[in-house]
């Protein structure tokens, strides 16, 4: 049985006892006021008795009209106390009620003796015929109700003695079984709530120690066995927990370990890349004057000898002319690719319309030498370095040009805005320039933005390989992704995305705001 229920039952008990000892003690004590208000009254009716025989004795003795009066009197209080007596005796089933006609019959009487004075005109005595009897017939029937009277008072007292220490007795018994009842609740408190109480609080020492596989045992059905249950399982849960954290604890060291290590690496790849960067624009500085020389000498040789060489030696100097254009080229692209991150301008904000009339007119003449139409939207505000938006547009429009079929080339330009999947991160805009070229396999779609890497001979297609590459690492530079959706024989579309302007000036707003809030805090 539950403690709730047990305590519950126990406290309506000792209600139910306590009300029902004040009810009955409350009858007792109705009936002890009852008897207190009747011995109250006989003693009224008793005081009227007295005053009765007294005025009966003085109208015996002064015969005049007062005492006659006073009798009158008296004897009509008597009548009404004994009425009285009488109706709070019938409350009473163990008194008996006062034969109040018989008192009323004594008026009659004394009338009797008074109409039997004689009074003598001359002397003033009386004649005592029958009077005498009269008298003594009042005074013998008074005498009798005075004895009903006190026998009556003497039961009432013994009576109301007899409520008292039944009362007594009552209220002795009450606080007696309440002492009892409490002694009981108390010792089963002890047993049932205390002791149990005591092995929880060992018990939960024990666990604060961190002995997390001790148990707490405590029998039965109630709360505090349901509690001591509860706690063993969540000490358990707690257990593993532990176990489980050690665990975390010793993975997360070896992750912060792996972490130091990709760190280091990363570090030293990214001082390799320095390493690279510079020695790949070194190399590329410092390849340009020996080739000039080599181009210079062979143009130097075609013109002086070129008469005394026969059709082989020209055309080997044709050869190694067009070989060292070709290495120009390349040194050229190497130097714009190792200069996209080292010596790029800083991030602006710029049209990107107003980029690509610029590029349209430094390649006017490309554009009118091949019948190219190009259609360009309104395009937006971004964030980005000019001189590599201008490097970025004119690579993809020259190839669009240059990757022709057989029909005049047409290049659509456009760009729309675009959300972002993280909502902290600004909006931005993708870029899309479109031909109707020749179109690129979807097995190639990855490998053109790999440097050096061409689909064509030269033969077919003049270029180096490093267009789309350089094209990709301004792209990345500018925090966007670049990419083609093509098929063969049905043109190319290359999409990139680039920072909005408005999206990047809101965001550093807020959050130069909040840094001089933060400054003002402090």
């Amino acid at each position: 049985m539950r403690i709730s229920q047990i305590l519950l039952v126990a406290g309506l008990l000792m209600v139910v006892f306590v009300v029902g000892g004040f009810i009955y003690s409350d009858r007792v004590g109705e009936q002890v006021r009852l008897a207190f208000d009747s011995r109250f009254r006989v003693l009224q009716a008793s005081d009227a008795q007295s005053r009765l025989v007294e005025s009966t004795f003085e109208s015996f003795t002064w015969r005049n009209a007062r005492t006659r009066r006073m009798w009158n009197e008296r004897h009509r209080v008597l009548v009404d106390r004994l009425k009285s007596l009488n109706e709070q005796l019938a409350a009473e089933a163990e008194f008996d009620s006062i034969d109040v006609e018989e008192v009323e019959k004594l008026s009659a009487v004394f009338e009797e003796m008074q109409s039997l004075f004689r009074f003598d005109g001359d002397d003033g005595e009386v004649s005592t015929v029958g009077i005498d009897a009269r008298f003594q017939q009042l005074i013998i029937k008074l005498a009798t109700l005075r004895s009903r009277l006190e026998t009556a008072e003497e039961r009432m007292a013994q009576n109301i003695l007899a409520l008292t220490d039944r009362g007594r007795g009552i209220q002795l018994t009450l606080l007696l079984t309440f002492a009892l009842i409490s002694v009981g609740i108390a010792g089963w408190i002890a047993l049932a709530i205390l002791r149990p109480i005591g092995k929880l609080q060992a018990w939960s020492q024990q666990v604060a120690d961190g002995r997390l596989d001790s148990k707490v045992e405590i029998r039965g059905g109630n709360e505090l066995a349901q509690l001591a249950r509860a706690l063993n399982q969540m000490v358990n849960a707690l257990d593993e927990s532990m176990v489980r954290r050690d665990e975390l604890v010793r993975e997360v060291a070896h992750r912060r370990e792996a972490q130091r290590r990709l760190a280091d690496a990363n570090k030293r790849l990214e001082t390799s890349i320095d390493y690279l960067q510079q020695f790949a624009y070194a190399a590329s500085h410092d390849l340009q004057e020996p080739l000039r020389t080599i181009t210079s000498y062979l143009q130097l040789i075609d013109r002086r000898y070129r008469e005394q060489l026969d059709d082989d030696g020209r055309e080997f100097i044709e050869f190694v002319t067009d070989a060292a254009g070709r290495m120009s080229e390349l040194i050229e692209g190497l130097l714009r690719f190792s200069r996209v991150e080292t010596q790029g301008e800083p991030l602006r904000t710029i049209s990107a319309h107003a980029v690509v009339e610029q590029v349209l007119a430094d390649h006017a003449r490309l554009v009118e030498e091949s019948s190219c139409r190009v259609d360009c939207a309104d395009l937006p505000m971004v964030r980005g370095d000019p001189g590599q938006l201008r490097q970025l547009f004119a690579n993809l429009i020259r190839n669009a040009i240059v990757y022709r079929g057989e029909a005049p080339p047409v290049i659509s330009i456009s760009a729309q805005r675009v959300e972002s999947k993280d909502p902290a991160a600004p909006r931005r805009w993708l870029f899309s320039v479109q031909d109707n070229g020749i179109g690129i396999d979807a097995e190639y779609h990855e490998r053109i933005f790999q440097i050096f890497q061409r689909l064509h001979t030269r033969a077919k297609f003049p270029g180096t390989g490093i267009g789309l590459a350089l094209c990709r690492r301004i792209v990345e530079r500018h925090g966007g992704k670049i990419w083609v959706e093509s098929r063969l024989g049905e043109g190319s579309r290359f999409s990139f995305t680039l920072p909005d302007a408005r999206e990047v000036e809101l965001t550093n707003a807020s959050d130069d705001a909040e840094q001089e809030l933060a400054n003002d805090t402090r």
